[in-house]
């Protein structure tokens, strides 16, 4: 029989209900797709680098006339930068990003025309112009702009968020400016995001993301898995992929992902040793050790499981979460291991028993089950972990004779 070591025994919890009606190894997507044809954006060559980090805001195609709501600490734009431009530009409410000693703003104009602009004290210029696809007819809400000042970056990032897909996988966009001008932000070869050169003009082109917000000269990115998956949109933008950029001059870097990659139990053979027992449903607690049981169904919100046999009376429900350690099988190298698995990944490789997800499912998403893997799940049957009467690890194990 196997034995573990799980740590946080102690809020480790299992549930026991009555059947009821109830129901890095791998390779990851890149964010803001790949550089894709649009309209060239086109701008003045970069003033000198920023002295002091800047504050974050937001504007809105709606809004009143004045200036965008960004505060920083030092040389915060003024009430009367926005009011300046907006009677320049003719839009209502510029963003307007302090970068050191000037100023640099983003306005809209039309329907699909982004404008960008510098103050340096004598009065505002535009340096550049973009283009973004407008939104879906019918959407509710106008395209709003943020910025901000991304630590160690030269220029401001600015991001528009608006309804840039009809199936709401695309909400946002960002733009940078590099020595060539403003363009829309989009993701490199080399795992960086730049400017691209480029603009846009097609719904959910490269570089839409499901959300980019700004935090402490951070940037943010959601995004959907890769076009290579097989999930469902719904489980992709449910568990999006995150990352948070910095800058590095007209690059922006990432720093951290959510991106969980697994780790590995090989082989079964001490399964095959001792093997353990089927649990007894009609034991009136949950006792300690290894137990296996039979998955009967797997529902958004939980595993139920039960003995294998026609006289079980019990089934125990067991919810997805980070109460207890979850584990799925994976055919790696033409090897079947437990892979650690998250409880979102484990629910989908689960749901429906028996059945095997294809290798690319999780291709982009935020777990990694391996770059060899070929398949995974196929058991309906588990191993049930229990430790002073809570169950502490849910292993998936290939299917054995009952």
């Amino acid at each position: 029989m196997r034995t573990r070591t799980t740590a946080g025994l102690l809020l480790a919890t299992a549930l026991v209900l009555p059947l009821t009606a109830c129901q890095d190894a791998s390779t990851t997507g890149d964010p803001t797709g790949s550089t894709a044809p649009g309209t060239s954006s086109t701008g003045s060559s970069a003033p000198s680098a920023p002295s002091a980090p800047s504050a974050t805001g937001t504007s809105d195609s709606g809004g009143s006339s004045g200036s965008a709501s960004a505060t920083s600490s030092t040389g915060a734009p003024s009430s009367s930068d926005g009011r300046s431009l907006a009677a320049l530009s003719g839009y209502a409410d510029p963003m307007v990003v302090a970068v050191g000693s000037r100023r640099e703003a983003a306005t809209l104009k039309g329907s699909n025309t982004v404008e960008f602009w510098s103050n340096e004290g004598s009065g505002w210029t535009k340096t550049g112009s973009s283009t973004y696809p407008g939104v879906v007819p019918g959407a509710k809400e106008p395209v709003k702009i943020t910025g901000a000042l991304l630590q160690k970056s030269d220029h401001a990032t600015f991001v528009l968020t608006g309804a840039f897909t009809g199936d709401g996988t695309g909400q946002a966009l960002a733009y940078g400016r590099d020595a060539k001008g403003w363009s829309v932000i989009t993701a490199q070869p080399d795992g960086t995001l730049a400017p691209s050169g480029r603009g846009m003009t097609e719904l959910g082109g490269a570089g839409t993301e499901l959300s980019m917000t700004f935090n402490d000269g951070v940037l943010q990115t959601k995004s959907m898995w890769s076009p290579k998956s097989d999930a469902a949109f719904a489980e992709q933008t449910r568990n999006p992929t995150i990352r948070r950029w910095t800058g590095q001059g007209s690059t922006l870097v990432k720093v951290s992902d959510n991106i969980t990659r697994a780790g590995y139990i090989l082989p079964f053979d001490n399964l095959d040793k001792t093997p353990p027992k089927w649990l007894d449903t009609s034991a009136t607690s949950l006792p300690d050790g290894q137990w296996l049981v039979v998955g009967t169904a797997a529902t958004d919100d939980r595993l139920v499981v039960s003995a294998p046999t026609a006289q079980a009376k019990r089934t125990f429900n067991l919810p997805w979460n980070d109460v207890f350690s979850w584990r799925i099988l994976v055919t790696d190298q033409g090897k079947v291991k437990e892979a650690s698995a998250p409880p979102w990944a484990a629910r989908a490789a689960i749901t429906p028993l028996l059945s095997k997800l294809p290798a690319n499912y999780f291709t982009g998403s935020p777990y990694s089950p391996g770059s060899a893997v070929s398949s995974i799940g196929g058991s309906n049957q588990f191993l049930l972990t229990i430790n002073d009467g809570l169950v502490v690890e849910v292993d998936q194990v290939p299917l054995m004779g009952g």
